[in-house]
């Protein structure tokens, strides 16, 4: 069984980090109103003059303040995270062998290296990392993946199973199951993720 977690919001904290450095650097007077962060698409939520200033900040000048510098989602993830895959999966009562990746969706230009050096300083007990463009294009690799991208998530097809982190700008999104964060999953072996992978031995 192959399972895909993805980075962002999942495992790195990216919108909190997108919100500071574009505080920081940007406008230093601009504070997100009641709805918070509504869309994934972050250049409607944060104020560039244009396109083309959105694309140079995030893919190119601030790449590595925004892809590299990122705290984890939640304390001590990096050591939780790594035992759940090498213990809990290692040793569930399924045919299939689990095989965890790590990915991160429309990467591409200095995002690339600057996520890799992220990994170099959390790093992840996976064989593979990918950066899948499209985001739908991570469903022909994948069974189960676990996001917080509403692209990901709405283009699930059938036969798939889905995990939503909830984020302010998912609402509209609908998972197999949702959680506040992967700790959750973590943190309780009896989840309806591990019930879901223990089942497909009935299929």
């Amino acid at each position: 069984m192959k399972i895909a977690i993805d980075i962002n919001d999942v495992y790195r904290d990216f919108t909190k980090r997108f919100g500071d450095v574009f505080t920081k650097e940007i406008d230093s007077t601009f504070e997100l109103d009641e709805r918070g962060v509504f869309s994934a698409k972050l250049d409607e939520v944060f104020p560039f003059s244009t396109r083309e200033e959105y694309i140079t900040f995030r893919y190119e000048d601030y790449a590595y303040e925004l892809y590299c510098r990122c705290e984890l989602c939640d304390k001590n993830l990096m050591m939780r995270l790594n035992r759940w895959m090498t213990h809990t999966l290692d040793n569930l009562d399924t045919d299939e062998k689990c095989e965890v990746s790590v990915i991160s969706c429309i990467e591409h230009g200095m995002t690339i290296p600057a996520t890799m050096s992220f990994l170099a300083g959390n790093p992840l007990q996976c064989k593979e990392f990918y950066f899948p463009s499209p985001s739908d294009n991570v469903w022909d690799r994948y069974d189960v993946i676990i996001t917080a991208d509403p692209y990901v998530i709405d283009s699930k097809p059938d036969g798939k199973f889905c995990v939503k982190i909830n984020t302010s700008y998912n609402k509209d999104s609908e998972a197999d199951l949702s959680y506040d964060s992967i700790t959750e999953i973590i943190d309780n072996d009896d989840n309806g993720l591990i019930k879901y992978m223990e089942g497909r031995n009935d299929e």
